[in-house]
């Protein structure tokens, strides 16, 4: 039935709701257990991780903070992509800052 209304391969996570393959609840529901493989400029890079759509604005955020002052020059998924394929970068940031910041 999903093979028949996607009518080729998802390139998104969002698109399993906007293509009507999955209604709302459904979609909340199991998006962070679905990987969409990434592709540079046809995905969301997001879509390829546990991250659940609705906190994506963290996982930005906090990939934006790595970049400190540059971030406002760079794309979204530049900046995700870096932060992905160098876990790293990550080591100077206050999590503990950011866990009460979502309180």
């Amino acid at each position: 039935m999903i093979k028949t209304r996607l009518k080729g391969q998802l390139k998104m996570r969002a698109e399993l709701y906007t293509k009507k393959v999955l209604g709302p609840v459904v979609y909340e529901n199991c998006a962070g257990f679905i990987r969409i493989p990434f592709e540079n400029f046809k995905s969301d890079p997001l879509d390829s991780t546990r991250v659940h759509p609705a906190d994506y604005s963290h996982a930005i955020k906090i990939a934006a903070s790595v970049f400190e002052s540059n971030s406002d020059n760079l794309d979204k998924d530049y900046m995700i992509q870096k932060v992905m394929e160098n876990s790293a970068m990550l080591d100077e940031l206050d999590i503990g800052g950011y866990i009460e910041l979502l309180k």
